[in-house]
């Protein structure tokens, strides 16, 4: 019986001294989607709140919130439980999770680029089509 196996493009990545795993699937593009724009929400968000010019205690209610809330979005992009197995029992803080994601960058900009290289062997003119 012939069989064949597809690389599935997922990556994954030891993020603690436990052995703790998180599973990047490069090849989705959704995921990738989904990556940039959290990435891009956690820094606008950041930038609003720093602009805020509220007391402390409303400040910290708004941090606290939008922490809660990028914790549950990364769990549900990367999977359950990713926060805690990278950050530990603590509630991240928005420098974290940039910290997260601008160590998980180069993994997901070598594979787009290996990608791009990978598809413009097939290009039009090197398969003959017309």
């Amino acid at each position: 019986m012939d069989s064949i196996r597809i690389n599935n493009g997922v990556k994954v990545i030891e993020v603690n001294d436990a052995g703790d795993t998180i599973r990047l699937p490069l090849s989705d593009d959704s995921f990738v989607k989904g990556f940039y724009g959290l990435l891009n929400d956690i820094k606008t968000q950041a930038e609003a709140i720093s602009a805020k010019k509220a007391d402390i205690a409303e400040t910290i209610d708004d941090v606290v919130k939008f922490d809660e809330e990028v914790r549950d979005k990364t769990d549900a992009l990367i999977g359950e439980d990713t926060c805690k197995k990278v950050f530990g029992d603590v509630l991240p803080s928005s420098d974290m999770f940039i910290e997260l994601f601008t160590k998980l960058l180069p993994f997901i900009e070598d594979h787009t680029n290996k990608r791009v290289a990978n598809m413009n062997k097939y290009s039009a003119e090197r398969v003959g089509s017309v």
